[in-house]
Order: C-alpha cells, then structure tokens, then sequence
C-alpha cells in the first residue's frame, strides 16, 4: 500500500497537461512506496529523486511553490566528513533549483507516453501522434 502523502507538506508544480509533487525539498524519497513524482496524462515519469553531498541528503532552508508554475528550492550541506580527514561544515554550499519542465524533458515526457512529436507549430506547443 502507498504512503499517503501530505498535501501541506510537499510542494505542487502544474502546467497545462503535466504536474509534479515532490516533498518539499524537492526531493522524490527512493525507498519509500509514495506518489509523488512528475505526471503527464496520469501516468509518473520518475519515482525517486534525492540531491545528496558525501552520500548525506541536502537541507532545506526555504521552499516556494506560491506561483503553482514554478518550484523553488534553497537548499544547504550538512556537516560532512572529506577523505583527507578535514570537514565541510555546514552551510558551506547552497543549491536552488528549479522545476520547470524545458522542451527536452518535455518531449522526453511525450515520447515515454508512447507519442511521437512531428512539430513544434509554436511556443510550447507540440503536434504528436501515437507510435
């Protein structure tokens, strides 16, 4: 059985035919049996997802999905342990990403739903037809 997920914990990202639910962190957990994910047509494209410095996941300092088009993510290290005995101490390095589906991923989306794009007649907008 799936975990059910929060909806007051995650962030929501949504265009005209495709959405995506992520924790919000962004991340997709790996070894978790959840829903989350970026879906085009009812169907999930990738399952899990996790930014990670030395094998340890990334922290969370601030997440914005307010648009509904757009996530933000401002993320952080933790303390981790380098080979040479030394520490990169938290906070040292900082991410922010963004999830915004480009016309590649796009396109990689269509064609993993079985679609295949004959053209691109305007600003994101694409003629497919089923292979």
């Amino acid at each position: 059985m799936r975990d059910l997920v929060n909806l007051s914990q995650s962030t929501v990202v949504t265009g005209p035919d495709a959405f995506c639910l992520s924790a919000r962190d962004g991340s997709l957990p790996l070894h978790a049996d959840h829903s989350l994910g970026p879906y085009l047509d009812d169907c999930r494209h990738l399952r899990g997802h996790e930014l990670r410095v030395g094998g340890r996941p990334l922290r969370l300092l601030v997440a914005d999905d307010i648009v509904g088009t757009v996530a933000i993510y401002e993320l952080t290290n933790p303390n981790v342990a380098l080979a040479d005995g030394g520490e990169l101490g938290m906070r040292l390095l900082a991410a922010r990403a963004w999830w915004v589906p480009n016309g590649a991923c796009v396109e990689a989306m269509l064609r993993a739903s079985g679609l295949r794009v004959l053209e691109r007649p305007g600003h994101e907008m694409w003629l497919c037809e089923r292979v």
